[in-house]
This record gives structure tokens, sequence and C-alpha cells, in this order.
């Protein structure tokens, strides 16, 4: 992940690295990979600083959403395999 460059694409970096640590690997690979590869673009076009802040905050926030949701279906899976599969 990109460290050089402005101030803010180095914090944003940061902050998704941060991100990055407490999420599922395919969520980081994917979905932080993808926003990261968009702030530098952004960058890289002199989009204004605020561009990148809400990229990072829209990114974290549907990271945070998927994880939930991937680790809700872990969490059913177990309960209906603990239950023979009927749900019940």
């Amino acid at each position: 992940m990109a460290r050089g460059g402005h101030p803010t694409v180095q914090r944003a970096t940061w902050m998704l690295d941060l991100l990055s640590m407490w999420v599922p690997k395919r969520l980081a690979s994917e979905e932080i990979g993808d926003a990261l590869e968009r702030i530098n673009a952004m960058s890289a076009a002199g989009r204004p600083f605020w561009f990148i802040y809400l990229k990072v905050a829209t990114t974290s926030w549907w990271v945070t959403w998927h994880s939930v949701l991937h680790y809700a279906e872990r969490i059913a899976g177990i309960i209906g395999k603990a239950t023979g599969g009927k749900g019940e």
C-alpha cells in the first residue's frame, strides 16, 4: 500500500490499514484494496482532500456492514449445524 505522497493520502492509507486488521481477509483485499486504488487515482487527479476522506468514510461503512453480514452468516451456519439444519 502506498506510503508516499500527500499527507492526506498517507492518513487515508493508515486509516484503511487499521480497518483491514479487523475485517475478514477477503474484504480487506477486495474492498479496501479497491478503495486505496481509487484514493491514489483521486490524489493524482488533484481532487480535494475531503473527497479522499469521504471515500475512506464510505469504504469504512461498507466494509463494516459486509463484515457484520459475514459473521452473521457464519453464526447462522453454526446454529444450523447445531440444530440439525432445521432452523428450529
